[in-house]
């Protein structure tokens, strides 16, 4: 067995040099040694350490900062303000925390399986809601519903509220943060369903969400939002909901008779002016037109009360069956 003969490197510590324990080894203070690089000829080189903060100063190693702007993505739109991340882990979850309580989150939705303790964020005053469901699909109809009644709840005059919001998001809207594993496919589906109820078209509110998270919604998920996808977050319709069918609204219907006057491009719809009644005359218009107009109604046939249109009607079926007995 042959030794090696080359001399051991010098060793060189930044505060002592006594209180070092081997090379590149830590110092007795916590400061990390360097070491003196070997002549080219040596046969076992000795890599030199990167340069590090300890080497400048005895305070403590850097924690490592994590990049919030590219890990999580504010998305507002009118009265509703989302924010979508990864997942964290129990490490970084303070980090994430922290972020989200200066972004205005109370409560973070969860679609994928748990990867940290929710108690520290409860105990930071956001709430936690697990909504999972298989990674690159489409959610199920009952995630949908809870997760529209939560944004409902949440952001000022509920989702419908949005087709009346003008201006700026309000900062002071409370949020509501969303995250799968790597906040690309199931957490932004949620969110562009929310914008698709809202009122937005859904080729604009696929487009809205990938300018501001790149990578968003794989092709199952775009085609089901384009294609497949109709909206159910509805108010419930009344008794009286067959009034919305009426071609023209009941105050208009109330009114003068609306007659259809010829034009190039087909039938128009004109509504003739009520003329005020003074003292038995009618006021506004010359003698003529009023004249002409009393003579007109004076002419006019009176309409069959709805009594007399039935009785027509099932008068004429009673004369059939008499016939054919």
């Amino acid at each position: 067995m042959s030794v090696d003969a080359t001399p051991a490197p010098e060793i060189r510590d930044t505060v002592s040099s006594s209180n070092s324990v081997g090379p590149a080894g830590p110092a007795a203070n916590g400061s990390i040694s360097t070491v003196t690089a070997p002549t080219p000829s040596s046969p076992n080189p000795v890599r030199r350490p990167s340069p590090t903060h300890s080497e400048t100063s005895n305070s403590k190693m850097p924690t490592r900062t994590i990049p919030f702007s590219r890990v999580m993505t504010s998305i507002e739109y009118r009265n509703m303000r989302f924010v979508v991340f990864d997942c964290p882990t129990d490490t970084t979850l303070p980090f994430y925390v922290e972020e989200l309580k200066s972004r205005g989150v109370t409560d973070i939705v969860r679609v994928c399986e748990p990867t940290y303790n929710k108690d520290y964020c409860v105990a930071n005053g956001i709430r936690v809601a697990d909504s999972p469901f298989p990674d690159g699909s489409i959610p199920p109809t009952a995630v949908i519903q809870n997760f529209l009644a939560l944004c409902d709840e949440k952001f000022p005059g509920g989702i419908g509220g949005a087709s009346n919001y003008t201006g700026d998001t309000d900062p002071s809207i409370p949020a509501i943060a969303v995250h799968c594993v790597a906040g690309l496919g199931r957490a932004p589906v949620l969110v562009a369903i929310c914008f698709i109820e809202a009122g937005m078209a859904p080729l604009d509110a696929v487009e809205f969400i990938r300018r501001r998270r790149r990578g968003a919604f794989n092709t199952v998920q775009l085609s089901y939002l384009v294609d497949t996808y109709k909206r159910m977050w509805t108010k419930k319709t009344t008794k009286m909901s067959f009034l919305s069918k009426r071609s023209v609204s009941p105050n208009v219907a109330a009114g003068p008779a609306a007659v259809l006057a010829p034009n190039t491009g087909g039938a128009q719809l004109v509504m003739p002016s009520a003329p005020a009644v003074v003292n038995g005359s009618c006021a506004g218009g010359d003698d003529e037109s009023n004249a002409s107009g009393a003579s007109a109604s004076a002419t006019a046939p009176p309409k069959p009360s709805l009594k007399e249109s039935l009785s027509k009607v099932f008068g004429g079926f009673k004369k059939r069956e008499s016939v054919a007995g």
